[in-house]
C-alpha cells in the first residue's frame, strides 16, 4: 500500500516556505532514502497542484445489518466529571477513568445497574499544564486478578518550576488497594514533551502476547516521527516492567511501528487480535490505521492514502477535513449484536460516534461507515454488561438495548 505526495501543509503554508520545508525533511530524513529534490519552479508547480487537487475521502456506504437489530438507546452513566478519558472496567465491574486535566484517577462503583463515583480518587498527581497533557491512559494488567496492577500514562511537570511546565511524560504502575492506587512505581520515563504540552498520545492496552502497547505523540517535533532514537511519534511495545521485548521489530529498541503525529485511539480486533490506531494529522487527513510491526505510517512526509510503497496506507482517513479522533474500541458485548465485531471511535472536533464495518478475512478494508451517537468526543470501551461506554467532557455515557 502506498501514500500520495501530498502534504497537508502545502494547504496552510506559502508556496516559498514549502520550498524551504523540502529542502529540510530531505536533510533531516536519516531513516528513508528521501524524495528526489526539486526545483524551485518543480517545488512551485508541485505545491500548486497538491493545492488543485486536494483529495476528499472516498465515501463509504451505509452498513446493511442482517439477523437480529437492536436499535440502541444512549443514558448518562456518570455525571459531573471533568475531560473523563483512558475508561477501563475492572473484573468485579468497576469503572476506572482519568480526569485529564485534574491530575486524577477515578473510581465509579457499579451498585445495581447504576454508577456509584467514589468520593476519593484512586490517585491525585501533580501534572503538567498544558491542552493535551494531564493523567491520560490506563490499562489493566493480564494478571490483575492476583496482583492488582494498573497502569497510568501522565505527564509530568518540570519539578524545578512553579508554573507546571511541561517536562516528560511518563508510565507508572499502582496496586489496587480498596479502591486506593498504592505502591507508585515508575515502568517507563523521561518520554519528551513539548513546551506547550500537546501530541503527547498516552493510550495504553496490553495485547494477547502480554505486552503493554502505547502510543507516543510526536511532542510538536515532526522530525521525531521517523527518528529511531526516541520514542516520540511511535507506537512502543514493552514488557509489563517497562522492558524492552527481546522480540521486537527493532533490536533494543520500545519502538513497534512509527511515523505518526498523535495518536489518542488504541484497540485490538477480536477476531485477529491485529492491532489498530486512531491518528490526528494536521490539517486535513485523520486517520485509522492498522499497526505492523516495524510499520512507518508516513508523517510528516505524507499524510492520508496514495502511491509511495515505503509508508502503509491508512484503512480510513477523514478527507479534506479535521475531526480529531480519539477513542477506538471494537465492540465485543451481546445487548447490541448487530455492532459485533465492528469498530466505533469518537471525534473530539464534532462529538460524533462513528461506527466502520471491515471487511473479512484480513479486517483491511472499510466496507460500510454509520454515525450511531453523538456527545463522543473523547473515549469508548466495552463494558461488562454488554453495553458500549463513551465518553463527553463532562460525562460517561452508554449505548445499551
Amino acid at each position: 500500500m502506498a501514500r500520495s505526495r501530498r502534504r497537508i501543509l502545502l494547504v496552510t503554508l506559502p508556496l516559498a516556505a514549502v520550498v524551504l520545508g523540502i529542502v529540510a525533511w530531505v536533510l533531516i530524513s536519516q531513516q528513508l532514502t528521501p524524495p528526489p529534490k526539486l526545483s524551485k519552479t518543480d517545488a512551485t508547480a508541485t505545491a500548486k497542484e497538491a493545492l488543485r487537487r486536494l483529495p476528499t475521502a472516498t465515501p463509504h456506504p451505509s452498513i446493511a445489518d442482517t439477523g437480529e437489530v437492536v436499535p440502541p438507546r444512549s443514558e448518562v452513566y456518570v455525571d459531573g466529571i471533568s475531560m473523563p478519558v483512558g475508561l477501563v472496567f475492572t473484573p468485579d465491574g468497576r469503572l476506572l477513568f482519568s480526569e485529564a486535566f485534574s491530575g486524577t484517577v477515578r473510581v465509579a462503583r457499579r451498585v445495581g445497574d447504576q454508577a456509584e463515583l467514589l468520593p476519593t480518587p484512586f490517585v491525585k498527581l501533580d501534572i503538567a499544564k498544558g491542552g493535551e497533557s494531564g493523567t491520560l491512559g490506563l490499562a489493566l494488567d493480564p494478571n490483575y486478578q492476583q496482583n492488582h496492577w494498573i497502569y497510568l500514562y501522565y505527564s509530568q511537570p518540570d519539578p524545578n518550576r512553579a508554573d507546571r511546565r511541561p517536562w516528560h511524560n511518563r508510565i507508572v504502575r499502582f496496586t489496587d488497594a480498596d479502591n486506593v492506587g498504592t505502591d507508585m512505581t515508575v515502568i517507563f520515563d523521561n518520554i519528551a514533551m513539548s513546551r506547550e504540552g500537546r501530541h503527547n498520545g498516552g493510550r495504553l492496552l496490553f495485547g494477547p502476547d502480554g505486552k503493554l502497547y502505547v502510543t507516543v505523540g510526536n511532542a510538536e517535533e515532526k522530525e521525531n516521527s521517523q527518528d529511531l532514537k526516541n520514542p516520540n511519534g511511535k507506537v512502543l511495545r514493552l514488557n509489563p516492567d517497562g522492558t524492552i521485548p527481546s522480540d521486537n521489530p527493532f533490536p533494543n529498541s520500545p519502538i513497534y511501528a512509527y511515523g505518526f503525529r498523535n495518536m489518542f485511539g488504541l484497540a485490538l480486533h477480536p477476531v485477529t487480535r491485529q492491532l489498530y490506531v486512531t491518528e490526528n494529522s494536521g490539517d486535513s487527513h485523520d486517520e485509522i490505521d492498522l499497526v505492523q510491526p516495524g510499520g512507518n505510517y508516513g508523517f510528516p512526509f505524507f499524510e492520508g492514502p496514495g502511491d509511495d510503497a515505503r509508508y502503509i496506507d491508512p484503512i480510513w482517513e477523514s478527507g479534506a477535513r479535521t475531526i480529531g479522533p480519539t477513542g477506538l474500541t471494537f465492540y465485543a458485548g451481546d445487548q447490541l449484536p448487530q455492532f459485533r465485531n465492528d469498530l466505533f471511535f469518537c471525534a473530539f472536533n464534532t462529538g460524533v460516534m462513528t461506527r466502520l464495518r471491515l471487511s473479512s478475512p484480513d479486517y483491511q478494508t472499510v466496507e460500510g461507515s454509520d454515525v450511531v451517537a453523538n456527545n463522543c468526543f473523547l473515549d469508548v470501551t466495552n463494558g461488562p454488561d454488554g453495553g458500549l461506554y463513551y465518553s463527553s467532557v463532562s460525562q460517561i455515557l452508554r449505548l445499551v438495548r
